[in-house]
């Protein structure tokens, strides 16, 4: 479900009017195309991805689509990804691998009270989440797809070239100094 939420917004950004336009080149680089070599000639990535459903990384707390119903979707689909995320990360907690006692050394030193966290033994506690099943955020998608106040007379076109063609105009300016 991560991945259907990434293309929509990949899409969004690449050709529907939205508040980041200037920074559409940036972003699309920096989340989707960015990759680290990592061991034995492969490459990985997917941190700037995971940290745009966390933090809003590179889209920014303000990002804003024209379209008043997609952008509902795109907030909601977000917080939902974000949530799940976030759930599995809790998963993957210190006291899971070693008992706890390297965190627990760790408060002891910093004088912080110990973590209300469920011992090795005890299985996380699970709370329902939106992508449980897609069942919920395909019901987001139908209302929003049923929504009333969808731009009339909109075309998408690709951001891209145009910011291409400003950031040529822009080096050649300088250039020319």
């Amino acid at each position: 479900m991560e991945s259907f939420v990434l293309v929509v917004i990949y899409h969004a950004l690449r050709y529907l009017p939205h508040s980041k336009t200037e920074s559409t080149s940036y972003i699309l680089n920096n989340v989707f195309a960015r990759r680290e070599r990592i061991r034995h000639g492969k490459y990985g990535g997917g941190e700037a991805r995971r940290n745009l459903f966390r933090h809003n990384d590179y889209i920014g707390h303000d990002f804003k689509l024209t379209s008043d119903p997609l952008h509902r979707w795109v907030k909601a689909a977000i917080a939902a990804v974000k949530e799940w995320i976030e759930s599995e990360l809790a998963k993957s907690d210190p006291r899971d691998s070693d008992g706890g006692l390297e965190l627990m050394a760790w408060e002891r030193a910093a004088a912080i009270p110990s973590l209300p966290l469920p011992a090795a033994n005890e299985p996380v506690p699970v709370t329902p989440r939106v992508l449980d099943t897609h069942d919920r955020l395909a019901k987001y998608f139908e209302i929003c797809l049923e929504a009333t106040n969808w731009p009339v007379n909109d075309k998408s076109y690709n951001i891209l070239p145009d910011l291409e063609k400003e950031e040529k105009l822009a080096k050649r300016a300088i250039e020319d100094e």
